[in-house]
């Protein structure tokens, strides 16, 4: 608006106009391949498992090893409060099991073949 506004003060009648000679560019949609590590959660361990699994990792994927492109810190993440605790998880088996068992006791109950 501007040198629109010194080019008419100057005696010029030309207008200023802007023609862009690239097209837009493509945002890259790459998404990240992550690998998580979701161990159940326990209060009774005491081990600090984020360190010890970083350190594996570490030492059997070195930097020279075919598989580290995949699995290296920046690929695999640890997640160790999302999963249930393992009270939750043996409770929820023993359940399965228990309710499996009492329908299996009357399902046999009767094997009369008249």
């Amino acid at each position: 608006q501007e040198y629109e506004v010194a080019l008419e003060a100057s005696g010029y009648t030309e207008r200023l106009s802007y023609e862009s000679t690239q097209p837009p560019r493509r945002k890259r949609k790459r998404t990240r391949k992550i690998v998580w590590f979701n161990p159940p959660y326990s209060s009774s361990v005491r081990t600090d498992i984020g360190r010890k699994f970083f350190s594996a990792l570490d030492r059997h994927f070195p930097k020279d090893h075919r598989f580290h492109r995949i699995l290296n810190r920046n690929t695999v993440k640890l997640s160790y409060s999302c999963m249930p605790s393992m009270g939750v998880i043996l409770k929820n088996h023993n359940k399965s099991v228990l309710e499996t068992e009492g329908q299996e006791e009357a399902v046999r109950q009767c094997n009369c073949r008249d």
